[in-house]
C-alpha cells in the first residue's frame, strides 16, 4: 500500500469542515506535534506495519498514526496532543492508498510547516 505524507497551512477555521476529510485512510495532525517529515513518515510506516501484522492498538490506520507520533497507547491522550483542534493553524497529513483526496479545499501545501 502506498503512503503519502505532506503538510501545509489550513485555509479555514471551520473544524467540522476540516474533520470531515478525516477517514480511516487519512490522518490530519497538528503540525506542532511533528518533529519533521521523517517523523511523520515513520509514524505512518509503523501504523501500516502494525495493521498488516495485526498488532495495532486502534482499528484505523489514521488513528494509529497519532499513537506512534505521540508514543502513547491511549487514543484520547494522543488526540489531545496531536489531533486537530480550534487552535490548529497548520497540519501534517498522511494518506494510505493509491491516490490521495484533494485537500486543496482546506490546505495550502507548504513543506516548511513541519
Amino acid at each position: 500500500m502506498k503512503i503519502e505524507v505532506g503538510s501545509g497551512y489550513l485555509k479555514t477555521n471551520d473544524l467540522d469542515q476540516i474533520l470531515s476529510f478525516v477517514n480511516p485512510n487519512l490522518a490530519l495532525v497538528d503540525s506542532r506535534s511533528v518533529c519533521g517529515i521523517e517523523h511523520l513518515r515513520q509514524a505512518a510506516t509503523l501504523s501500516l506495519s502494525s495493521h498488516d501484522n495485526i498488532f495495532n492498538l486502534s482499528k484505523d490506520k489514521s488513528t494509529e498514526v497519532l499513537l506512534y507520533l505521540t508514543s502513547l497507547r491511549q487514543i484520547s491522550k494522543a488526540l489531545k496532543l496531536a489531533g486537530i483542534n480550534k487552535d490548529t493553524k497548520a497540519v501534517g497529513w498522511v494518506y494510505f492508498g493509491e491516490s490521495s483526496p484533494d485537500l486543496s479545499e482546506i490546505i495550502v501545501e507548504d513543506d516548511s510547516v513541519i
